[in-house]
């Protein structure tokens, strides 16, 4: 997944310029910088939701807009900072929405992969909860379950699938700050999930 001599602008302001880059499937990337860096806006190109307005953001050097949103959600999934649910879904539903674009050729094993998701989120008691009575960091979490369960599975293609996240850690306390990057590590170096993420703690990253 790259970038190449891409261009963005918001009006008169120059929000990246002239900015190349290569992600590593198996990796955990974290993307480090004070704000108005244009850390999310990076985020935003690679998960194919902006176009840049120069150069281009590649997926297995074909470029990111060929793909259908689909084939796209097959591949990569995104937690970003903020999500809102606007009906009363149990934290189960929210975790099962991660699999939705696998509907036409399911697993054999999809539930299985959102308890595991849940479990390894650590929200699993909380599956019968409605999700808008949780905490935020509950909710944090059960978003990263939803977006850990849209790519947990390897695709029989050999494909690489990655897992874009803006804050992930924002919202949680300190043991579940460790926990989840612990899991994003372990599921890039077992499953070759290619994981980026932008952090503001460099404590953290260093770890």
């Amino acid at each position: 997944l790259q970038c190449a001599d891409v261009h963005v602008r918001l009006g008169d302001r120059v929000l990246l310029q002239a900015f190349s880059v290569s992600f590593q499937p198996g990796r955990f990337t974290a993307i480090l910088g004070p704000n108005g860096v244009g850390k999310s806006t990076l985020l935003s190109l690679l998960s194919g939701q902006r176009r840049p307005d120069g150069g281009s953001v590649l997926l297995d050097t074909r470029p990111l807009h060929d793909y259908s949103a689909q084939a796209l959600a097959l591949r990569r999934a995104v937690m970003p900072q903020e999500s809102a649910v606007a009906f009363d879904f149990s934290v189960r539903e929210v975790a099962e929405l991660g699999r939705y674009p696998h509907r036409h050729h399911p697993d054999a094993d999809e539930p299985g992969m959102v308890t595991s998701a849940l479990e390894a989120t650590d929200v699993a008691a909380l599956a019968p909860r409605i999700f808008n009575t949780l905490s935020g960091g509950e909710k944090s979490r059960v978003h990263l379950a939803r977006a850990l369960v849209q790519v947990w599975a390897r695709r029989p293609d050999g494909a690489a699938c990655w897992l874009l996240l803006d804050e992930p850690t924002a919202a949680l306390d300190l043991a579940h700050q460790h926990q989840a990057l612990r899991l994003l590590q372990d599921r890039a170096r077992t499953h070759g999930l290619g994981v980026i993420a932008v952090l503001h703690d460099l404590n953290l990253a260093l770890r």
